[in-house]
C-alpha cells in the first residue's frame, strides 16, 4: 500500500477542507471522526455503521463513497476510480476481522494526519468562539460548569477560583506550553501567538476534593493539548495523565504495524 499514493497529509488536508466548505455533511464528520479515534484507525464497515447509528453497513459504505469521490475530485485522481471503489481514496483494507472474517478498513497515513490536524484547526476556531463569549476565558479548562442556579455554593467559588489567569500563567510558567501527553505545540504547528490554546488540566479531579481546595499551579495543573484533555474526561469520567500517555502509546504501536501490512 502506497501511503501517498492520492497525495500528500497537505493535500487531503487542502481537499477536505474544500468539501466540508460546500457541505456540513454531519454524519460523515462523525465517521471520520469514529474511525480515527478506533484503533490503528482501522475497523469493519459493520463497526463503523453501528457506532454511528446505520442499519447496515451499506449506508455507512455508501456516504464513504460519496464523500471519497468529493475528496478524489479535489485530489484530481478520479481517473483512478472508473472501475474501483471510491473509498480507495481515503481508506485501503489490509486483512479481516479474525472472528468475523469482514474486512478491515483502514485510513491511509496521510488521510489520519489530515484529519487529526482539521480536528485541531476546528478546535482553534471554536476556542475563538468562545473566548469573545466569555471574556477570554479558555473552553475545556473546568472540570465541571454547571449553571448557578443548579450548582451547590461550593461548585461556584471553585469554579470561581479556577478561571484565575494566574493560576494558569504560573502552570504554564513551570511546565512550559507543550502537551504533557502527545508533545503537541500549538507554537511550533502553528504560530507562537498560538500557545494560548493550550488548556490546563487539573490533576485531581474536582468530583474526588471533596468541596473547595486550594491549588497549586505547579503540582496540580499540567498543560495538555484539547485532544488529550477530552480523552482524560472522556465518558464524564476521570482518567489520570499516566493512562492517556499509555493509551497513546499502544495506538501508536498499532498503527506502526498497521503500516508495516502493506
Amino acid at each position: 500500500m502506497d501511503e501517498e499514493r492520492f497525495g500528500t497529509t497537505a493535500d487531503y488536508l487542502r481537499a477536505f477542507k474544500a468539501v466540508f466548505a460546500k457541505s456540513t455533511l454531519p454524519k460523515v464528520r462523525e465517521m471520520l471522526r469514529t474511525h480515527l479515534a478506533a484503533p490503528g484507525s482501522a475497523m469493519t464497515w459493520d463497526q463503523l455503521a453501528e457506532r454511528v447509528g446505520y442499519a447496515a453497513p451499506k449506508g455507512a459504505h455508501l456516504q464513504y463513497g460519496i464523500f471519497s469521490r468529493k475528496v478524489a475530485e479535489q485530489l484530481e485522481c478520479t481517473e483512478e476510480f472508473r472501475e474501483a471503489d471510491w473509498v480507495w481514496v481515503l481508506a485501503w483494507f489490509p486483512q479481516r476481522d479474525p472472528k468475523t472474517q469482514a474486512v478491515v478498513v483502514a485510513l491511509r497515513q496521510p488521510v489520519v494526519e489530515a484529519l487529526q490536524q482539521l480536528e485541531v484547526v476546528e478546535a482553534l476556531r471554536q476556542l475563538e468562539r468562545d473566548e469573545r463569549a466569555a471574556s477570554g476565558l479558555l473552553p475545556g479548562e473546568f472540570e465541571a460548569d454547571p449553571p448557578i442556579r443548579e450548582g451547590a455554593w461550593k461548585l461556584v467559588q471553585v469554579n470561581a477560583y479556577e478561571r484565575n489567569p494566574q493560576a494558569r500563567e504560573r502552570c504554564l510558567a513551570a511546565h512550559g506550553a507543550t502537551c504533557c501527553i502527545c508533545q503537541f505545540s500549538f507554537g511550533a504547528v502553528y504560530c507562537p501567538e498560538a500557545e494560548k490554546c493550550i488548556h490546563v488540566h487539573h490533576v485531581k479531579p474536582l468530583s474526588e476534593a471533596g468541596g473547595e481546595y486550594e491549588v497549586d499551579p505547579v503540582k496540580d495543573l499540567l498543560p495538555v493539548c484539547p485532544n488529550c484533555h477530552a480523552v482524560l474526561h472522556l465518558g464524564g469520567g476521570g482518567r489520570s495523565v499516566e493512562e492517556v500517555q499509555q493509551l497513546l502509546t499502544r495506538q501508536r504501536r498499532a498503527s506502526r504495524r498497521n503500516r508495516k501490512w502493506s
